[in-house]
């Protein structure tokens, strides 16, 4: 366990090397020879903070190739810095107010989507370009407007299902959309294409290799596995492929990473262990379930507080986990 200062810590694992980031008021990057390495011992390798070190992270997260972390603040400034180097590369300043979730682009890694709380106390999402928000010879600081890619009201968390399909939640359901008809061309598209029924703000999760999607609506106790490939041809689905009731609201998910299963020879033992997911409950449990076995579900060491975040490690091994001013992993 590591302690933090601030009564609110997000944390991630690098999804190559053995490399973690912690934020609260200031990111810490602490780094081990590899993951068995006891936590206690990772070394801090870089601070990082934005101007305002008074502003509070409420978002963290990394590229999917590991080169650039980016972090939202309390106050609505978005940062990117460069990994390994530290370098500040985007520092951004179109939000209103708290960025609470962040979503890179699995393919396109100048391609960043934000949740923001608006001053009219809606969620608004946002997709933008980052090679049009980085710092230009003779451009004043903060005076250029930028317009995103894309935008929308939306009532809970984001992930991308491709490199042209992003996944929100609305009131009453979890969508999929194709951002662009001709993604070379740039010719948009905004279209729904999958519709997935569901009550409330919901925390959701994507697994690639298998395409299916997780949600649960935050505080609910029903956690809802679906398929991109059910009901093809049809936008609405409302029947998932599982469904587990948990006994504490829902704070947060994570799905353990899975290898590509066509790159290996899987038993059915070892391919039903590849999909594990982790829910982080408002009494301090995290329950481990596997959605392909109707049994065993586990309970994680009972903490005093709300789990606030969940992140597993590049090779699925370890699980992090945060509650108040706390780091378990």
């Amino acid at each position: 366990m590591i302690d933090f200062v601030s009564s609110f810590i997000i944390t991630c694992f690098h999804p190559i090397e053995p490399v973690v980031a912690c934020g609260s008021r200031r990111v810490r990057i602490l780094k081990a020879p590899n993951l068995f390495v006891s936590f206690q011992n990772w070394k801090i390798e870089i601070e990082l903070s934005a101007r305002d070190q008074n502003s509070s992270i409420f978002s963290l997260k990394w590229s999917s190739d590991g080169t650039q972390l980016a972090a939202g603040y309390e106050h609505g400034v978005v940062m990117v810095w460069g990994y390994p180097s530290g370098e500040t590369l985007v520092e951004m300043k179109e939000h209103s107010s708290r960025i609470f979730g962040i979503a890179w682009n699995p393919v396109n890694n100048d391609m960043l989507a934000c949740l923001a709380s608006t001053i009219f106390g809606n969620t608004e999402l946002s997709v933008w370009d980052l090679t049009t928000m980085r710092p230009k010879p003779n451009e004043g600081d903060g005076k250029i407007t930028r317009v995103p890619l894309f935008k929308d009201e939306v009532t809970g968390m984001v992930t991308w299902v491709s490199e042209n399909h992003i996944a929100f939640s609305r009131d009453a359901d979890v969508v999929v959309v194709k951002l662009y008809e001709n993604i070379q061309a740039k010719i948009v598209s905004n279209r729904i294409e999958k519709c997935f029924s569901h009550e409330g703000r919901a925390s959701i999760q994507w697994n690639q290799v298998r395409r299916l999607l997780v949600s649960c609506p935050y505080y609910g106790n029903l956690i809802k596995v679906w398929s991109m490939d059910m009901c093809e041809g049809d936008v609405l689905v409302e029947h998932p492929l599982y469904m587990l009731e948990v006994p504490s609201g829902c704070t947060c998910l994570a799905m353990r990473p899975t290898r590509d299963l066509d790159s290996q020879a899987q038993t059915t033992t070892k391919s039903k262990k590849n999909i594990i997911i982790a829910c982080g409950l408002n009494d301090g449990d995290i329950m481990i379930w596997n959605p392909l076995e109707k049994s065993n579900n586990h309970v994680l060491n009972r903490r005093s507080h709300r789990i606030d975040s969940l992140a597993f490690s590049s090779d699925g091994q370890l699980l992090a986990s945060t509650d108040g001013s706390t780091i378990t992993i």
